[in-house]
């Protein structure tokens, strides 16, 4: 004896194969590899550190031959500080690590 499928049941039967295909749609989207940045280092020179104002967490600074800003956190190790500072007074470059090339954030300093 064949089974006759009704209207009723076809229908429902679609609408569960959209939501499963959307489903994994969702979960191949999310799964994907996002373009992670590698860190970056840079010999620079600094040209100025200006200190975090009030209501700022961070220290600003320029450099030579770059036309950005970049920022130092506030609490980051004193001795960064200071390099960056020498720098700039002594006109003699520094390595600065960031998280990536578009980020404007130092994450680490050293002669």
């Amino acid at each position: 004896m064949l089974l006759r499928r009704s209207p009723h049941f076809r229908s429902a039967s679609l609408k569960v194969a959209a939501v499963f295909l959307l489903c994994i749609l969702a979960i191949s989207g999310i799964a994907q590899d996002k373009k992670v940045s590698k860190p970056v280092q840079h010999k620079m020179t600094a040209i100025e550190v200006v200190a975090p104002q009030s209501g700022e967490d961070f220290y600003e600074v320029t450099f030579r031959r770059s036309q950005r800003h970049y920022r130092l956190g506030s609490k980051a190790p004193a001795k960064y500080v200071k390099l960056l500072r020498e720098s700039a007074r002594k006109h003699t470059p520094v390595t600065v690590w960031r998280a990536g090339e578009e980020s404007d954030i130092i994450e680490k300093v050293e002669r």
